[in-house]
């Protein structure tokens, strides 16, 4: 499929909503997204707009045929710098097995090669992430990470979550 990509619409791994509760205490000090979106991880974004979601159902189902359920886990998290003053602070998903995250994620881009911004960002290519906070720099991210990574410990199995579906969203 080709055509408009639109800023308001991804497809995104979620927590579930029970689990939400750590996570979005963060977010809400400090993701000027929290408004706007749920707790994800962007697999592909930007995505067509919500008015051709049903269009591209067939396609998306054949393509992920073959994609096993795994797990996710958040338990630490880490940082983009964007520059000597800007960071943004993250959970760092573990993912079982190992390698499932990335392989949906190139999945999606199989089924929708128009949609490879999430894989061409770095030269790393794909880095799965759940944003929970925009930073004046690396040293503010450091330690707001620390002392929320406490709290994430104190939750324990809270922020595991099975990963059997995945969400056309769009806002």
């Amino acid at each position: 499929m080709n055509g408009r990509k639109v800023v308001t619409s991804a497809i995104i791994v979620s927590p579930p909503k029970d689990t939400w509760g750590p996570i979005q205490d963060i977010r809400l000090k400090f993701d000027k997204a929290y408004k706007r979106w749920m707790p994800h991880i962007n697999l592909i974004y930007p995505f067509f707009p919500q008015s051709q979601f049903e269009s591209v159902l067939p396609e998306l189902k054949a393509g992920l045929a073959g994609v096993a359920p795994f797990t996710v886990r958040f338990e630490t998290f880490d940082y983009f710098e964007h520059g000597a003053s800007s960071c943004t602070l993250f959970l760092k998903p573990t993912v079982q097995p190992p390698n499932a995250l990335r392989e949906l994620q190139a999945a999606l881009e199989r089924v929708f090669p128009a949609c490879n911004e999430q894989s061409t960002k770095s030269e790393d290519g794909f880095h799965a992430h759940l944003t929970v906070g925009q930073f004046r720099g690396k040293c503010a991210a450091e330690s707001c990470g620390a002392a929320w990574e406490a709290v994430l410990g104190q939750t324990g199995d809270d922020q595991r979550c099975r990963v059997e579906e995945r969400k056309l969203q769009s806002f």
